[in-house]
């Protein structure tokens, strides 16, 4: 399920909320399709501890790609 947000009327400031069960298929269908070739993932320590390392161990193998991380003190 996605839902569309837009922040402004007069400029193209719009951005998704995606919900699914498997977010590391929504980010890799993601990158797969905008060919996009470095993801930056930008978090605090807590989330990072409870769910960044699981998703980023997934995703960093993955060949049509580089993933980075940037995890900082809450």
């Amino acid at each position: 399920m996605e839902l569309a947000i837009k922040l402004d009327t007069s400029k193209d400031r719009s951005y998704k909320i995606v919900f699914t069960p498997d977010v590391s298929q929504e980010i890799e269908k993601f990158v797969q399709e905008n060919a996009i070739k470095k993801v930056l993932f930008l978090t605090e320590n807590t989330v990072w501890k409870f769910h960044g390392k699981e998703l980023f161990g997934h995703l960093k193998d993955a060949e049509n790609a580089q993933y980075y991380k940037y995890v900082f003190k809450a």
